[in-house]
């Protein structure tokens, strides 16, 4: 029996030494396996944060563009505020026209429709890009 024991104890013994170092390559595969997921997570976030960085500089550069554009739409607005449109000098005819009209006596209503007319005449070529005919000049 005292064989018995004794290879009962061995046994026992070497069940423990089984289950300890078991258990103690267990933490080290895990710790092997945790570290392995740490550098894949470092790597992620330095990849996401040159992507970040790429972004913004991008980001940076649309935005300057925009306030370049928005400097240049504002000086076109304040150039289309300076030059009359073809339809605002046409309004603006007449209305001198009809204002004329209003203060003239009988008598130069005729004087005041040819200056009416011309004043439109003269509108309408400037629409078209042409100088009305009595005011052209001839090269000869």
């Amino acid at each position: 029996m005292e064989i018995s024991e004794q290879d009962l104890k061995a046994q026992f013994d070497h069940a423990l030494n089984v289950q300890y170092a078991s258990q103690n390559k267990a933490p080290a595969a895990a710790s092997e396996t945790t570290r392995d997921s740490m550098i894949e997570a470092e790597s992620l976030i330095n990849l996401k944060s040159k992507d970040l960085k790429e972004k913004n500089t991008e980001l940076k550069f649309l935005e300057s563009n925009v306030q370049m554009l928005e400097m240049e739409w504002s000086l076109v607005e304040g150039e289309s505020l300076k030059n009359p449109t073809p339809g605002d000098r046409t309004k603006q005819g007449r209305s001198q026209a009809f204002s004329a009209a209003d203060f003239a006596s009988p008598s130069q209503h005729r004087v005041v429709a040819d200056y009416a007319l011309s004043s439109l005449t003269e509108c309408r070529h400037h629409v078209k890009g042409s100088e009305p005919e009595g005011r052209r000049t001839s090269a000869t």
